[in-house]
């Protein structure tokens, strides 16, 4: 299957009763077992708290509007406390009386490029700061040099 050969992890939720199935690669993903339950209120709980706010939010707009669900924010491993990065992308989709259904979407694991981006960021502050320093430092050398002549 596609979503196993990308990582990705999975979720259904029903738009009436709430009812939350997250896939096993999700329960990784949140640092659960595979066999483990993880119900949707503990799966809230592992997102950094800055974040839980905006997600439950933008799950409910989905739901109960149709919004667009794309989000990247930051999981706090149950079982192995490890900090991850993830992109998630989600749909309501209608039964064929049209109306709301169940929500469901894709979940992967992004760390690795956040932390390429946050090292690159880093590298960028670091080259202006070094340009800083440098327009700093050449007008004082010029005028040492005009007054050795």
């Amino acid at each position: 299957m596609a979503t196993d050969s990308a990582e990705l992890g999975t979720w259904f939720i029903n738009a009436n009763t709430r009812e939350f199935i997250p896939s096993p690669r999700l329960k990784e993903i949140f640092g659960y077992g595979i066999n483990e339950e993880m119900p949707y209120d503990a799966a809230i709980t592992q997102i950094v708290k800055d974040y839980q706010d905006i997600v439950t939010n933008a799950v409910e707009a989905s739901i109960s509007k149709g919004e667009k669900y794309i989000l990247e924010y930051p999981v706090v491993g149950f079982r192995d406390s490890k900090v991850r990065w993830v992109k998630a992308v989600g749909k309501l989709n209608y039964d064929k009386d049209g109306k709301p259904s169940y929500f469901s979407g894709v979940l992967q694991d992004i760390t690795e490029r956040k932390l390429e981006e946050e090292s690159r960021k880093k590298e960028q502050l670091e080259l202006i700061k070094t340009k800083n320093d440098l327009a700093k430092i050449i007008p004082i050398v010029k005028k040492t040099n005009v007054m050795a002549v």
